[in-house]
């Protein structure tokens, strides 16, 4: 299953949250994270779980690569902004995913940065005016099919990009009606022998990033948390997995337990790279 919906960044947020709960049982620290690392982690896991459709939040696109993040700031205490988060760098990768008792190769993608898309900024009372407009411009967009459609007249059809989305915010914030998407961004849609690409968690931590960089200006290490947390909650992960795998029967009818560990094993591999 492509891990590419809303739900499924929400699924990735309660597991950071399980992993911050954990943290703060763990008295030794063993993770070396401070108290201020601590604390501007769990002020970001909490901005990452609110959605008010009027106030600040976080706006899962997963389908289309990208999140939006609606947080306070600009030139008045009532105004914020709307950046949009957009995972970049994809390259190749070869990964297992689990069929039936056992799991199968599979070819996939995996972005090596992100980007931030600048859209704009209102006042809080205008937000969820904007985000009405937002959804009446996809719901439009999304129907055009054929000759209908015309990025460079305005008339984009249903993009499966960060681009896509950016365009019709900008057009739903009030600038020139139809926004022509930028380029230069990788289509996250189903292609034809291929299948989606998974979103969720690299939109997840794109966004993480970007709030602990917002929380922890004042430090010069942002970037090196930002990396340490993705670590540790890799290690947190595979840990938990191999607790899952200890004690479990080995049937000659299923290899459960060995996806179990192929899947603590690719955590591992790519925590170590991380690291």
């Amino acid at each position: 299953t492509e891990l590419c919906s809303t739900s499924h960044c929400n699924l990735f947020v309660k597991y950071l949250e399980a992993f911050h709960g954990h943290l703060a049982k763990k008295k030794e620290n063993q993770w070396k994270i401070d108290a201020d690392e601590f604390g501007a982690f769990g002020d970001s896991l909490a901005f990452l779980s609110s959605s008010s459709p009027g106030g600040e939040g976080v706006v899962w696109h997963a389908e289309y690569g990208c999140a939006l993040l609606i947080q306070k700031g600009g030139w008045a205490s009532d105004t914020v902004s709307f950046n949009l988060i957009a995972p970049d760098g994809w390259r190749f990768v070869s990964t297992s995913k689990e069929v039936g008792d056992g799991f199968a190769y599979v070819d996939k993608a995996k972005p090596t940065t992100h980007q931030v898309l600048q859209i704009g900024i209102c006042s809080l009372a205008k937000v969820e005016e904007i985000q009405t407009r937002f959804q009446k411009l996809m719901a439009r967009a999304s129907t055009r099919t054929g000759d209908k459609r015309s990025a460079a007249g305005g008339k984009q059809g249903h993009q499966m990009t960060p681009p896509f989305v950016h365009a019709l915010y900008r057009e739903a914030f009030g600038m020139e009606k139809g926004q022509q998407p930028r380029g230069g961004f990788t289509d996250v849609g189903l292609h034809t022998g291929g299948q989606k690409l998974d979103t969720a968690w690299p939109l997840v931590h794109a966004s993480l990033h970007e709030l602990l960089k917002n929380r922890l200006r004042h430090r010069f290490d942002v970037d090196d948390l930002a990396k340490k947390v993705e670590v540790y909650f890799g290690a947190f992960c595979s840990q938990t997995l191999i607790n899952k795998f200890i004690g479990t029967t080995i049937k000659p009818t299923t290899n459960a337990p060995h996806v179990l560990l192929e899947s603590a094993y690719r955590i591992l591999q790519t925590t170590s790279t991380k690291a």
